[in-house]
């Protein structure tokens, strides 16, 4: 299976991990002064929420999508096999053309 470069998706999600355990680490070095305190704590969740977008992203929704993928294809396969399985000749075929008018009845 060939790996796809990767995009500038990928690298702002790398760099939103990479900035979230670096604020952690970095700050278990610092006295943080009272009166920031509340702003620090509310950057953090707002990066940690961003973290866990990404991390949701990656591992969450790729597989959901990839699972989706493989099952339309299946399903087109089925149709494809099913079309080419029904043998009609020129003259016996079902479907419209144009110029065939259609007529509805009303079930009781």
């Amino acid at each position: 299976m060939k790996r796809e470069p990767l995009s500038l998706r990928d690298y702002i999600g790398v760099g939103l991990v990479f900035a979230f355990v670096s604020v952690l680490f970095g700050l278990m070095f610092k006295n943080i002064p009272e009166k920031n305190e509340q702003l620090i704590v509310y950057m953090l969740g707002q990066l940690s929420g961003f973290v866990a977008t990404v991390v949701s992203f990656h591992y969450v929704l790729n597989k959901s999508s990839e699972k989706a993928t493989e099952n339309t294809g299946k399903a087109f396969d089925a149709l494809k096999a099913a079309a080419e399985s029904t043998p009609t000749t020129a003259g016996e075929s079902k479907a419209l053309r144009e110029g065939d008018s259609v007529t509805l009845e009303k079930a009781p």
